[in-house]
């Protein structure tokens, strides 16, 4: 009786262990990255250096389409275990390391590096948490992880800002350490606790288009590209400050929009459970949301704020839930590979779009917004009906 009670409760305390080291991997990322721009600065980055960085959030998510690619072909416990140690190890040694950077070429390159280990391990560990999710249910497993993230994502740069007030902005990154190494030693919890997935022991093929189920990859393409419609907030703080709004604003907004981030993983994730095809189409009109008041950011700097962590909460949470819920095991490897590679193409989609476009068309662009929605939801609609 007891052996079967350990056997019921061992995926949700995985489930709980993953999703702190989740809530302590964010508290040394975004504890670190809320402080890069001052210190590149410090060690004699230009702008151009600085808004460089973002290139390794486009790296990030092509990774973790390379990643999902290697987790198809190479299908064993061990090795899915590998990339998520691995990934977690790069993604978090890098931030302390930040502080014994004596120029600013080497902190653009850890901080690069810090994204593409987000990008090796993020696959694996999406994987693991849909298996473990079954008693909870996967939309509101990913809302609950993506509240814990985000959690972190505002205790971490709280904890850096105090460290690097009392004793400088080195001391800010090597402070990142502590949750660092919490991360790592649960991390390797969990693996004790499961160290055998069921994804890695089904046989399937090594990962082709050919191969992966039509479905799976409108899916997949559709979530991703969702961020074609979502213009990023560092390009809308852009142009948020150059029409005179300061630091403190800005950052308060973009705090504002993590909490926001949170809240609407949790909400939207328990709604995916209920009406998984209404809350996908709600991921589109999210994305679209965010970009139509875009639009209007001079007189809405706080509406869009508020909107893209809608958007980010959405795709953190029932983007990742439908990937688990609607690929059928044996597939989901490929799955989130193609959700990777969509994403990136999104994002440098949405920038092309959201700069050079908005430079030229202005609020005309709704009108190439509504049609790419509209492109979306008839996808979606195609593999879910």
């Amino acid at each position: 009786m007891v052996l079967k009670e350990l056997k019921l409760i061992r995926p949700l305390l995985v489930f709980l262990i993953l999703s702190i080291v989740s809530l302590f991997a964010d508290m040394t990322y975004e504890g670190g990255r809320s402080i890069s721009g001052p210190y590149l600065d410090l060690l004699g980055g230009t702008a151009v250096v600085a808004g460089g960085v973002s290139l390794g959030d486009f790296l990030g998510y092509l990774v973790r389409g390379v990643s999902g690619s290697l987790l198809s072909r190479y299908r064993s416990s061990l090795f899915y275990w590998s990339m998520i140690f691995f990934g977690y190890f790069i993604n978090l040694i890098a931030i302390p390391l930040l502080a014994f950077a004596g120029y600013w070429d080497t902190a653009f390159i850890l901080l690069v590096l810090e994204r593409i280990g987000k990008g090796l391990r993020a696959p694996a560990r999406d994987i693991v948490l849909g298996e473990v999710a079954g008693g909870i249910g996967v939309g509101k497993a990913y809302g609950i992880h993506e509240v814990l993230d985000q959690i972190g994502a505002v205790a971490g740069p709280l904890l850096v800002a105090w460290a690097a007030s009392i004793h400088g902005i080195r001391w800010g990154f090597l402070v990142t350490s502590i949750p660092a190494g919490v991360a790592l030693i649960l991390l390797l919890g969990a693996y004790l606790l499961y160290p055998s997935i069921k994804e890695a022991t089904v046989e399937t093929r090594s990962f082709t288009i050919r191969g992966t189920p039509r479905d799976t990859i409108m899916l997949a393409s559709a979530i991703g590209l969702s961020f074609v419609l979502a213009p990023h907030w560092i390009l809308g703080s852009y142009y948020y400050s150059i029409r005179g709004a300061s630091i403190a604003s800005i950052g308060g907004l973009y705090s504002m929009a993590m909490l926001v981030d949170a809240f609407s993983a949790m909400v939207f994730g328990v709604l995916f459970d209920k009406y998984p095809l209404k809350s996908l189409a709600i991921l589109v009109v999210g994305a679209f949301t965010a970009g139509l008041l875009f639009l209007y950011i001079p007189q809405l700097p706080l509406p869009y704020a508020l909107a893209w962590g809608i958007f980010m909460g959405l795709y953190e949470s029932i983007g990742r839930a439908g990937i688990a819920k609607y690929t059928p095991i044996g597939s989901r490897a490929q799955g989130f590979a193609i959700l990777g590679f969509s994403s990136a193409v999104g994002m440098v989609a949405s920038g092309l779009q959201w700069s050079i476009l908005y430079d030229a068309l202005g609020q005309n662009l709704l009108l190439v917004q509504f049609v790419e929605s509209l492109v979306l939801l008839l996808l979606l609609y195609r593999v879910l009906k």
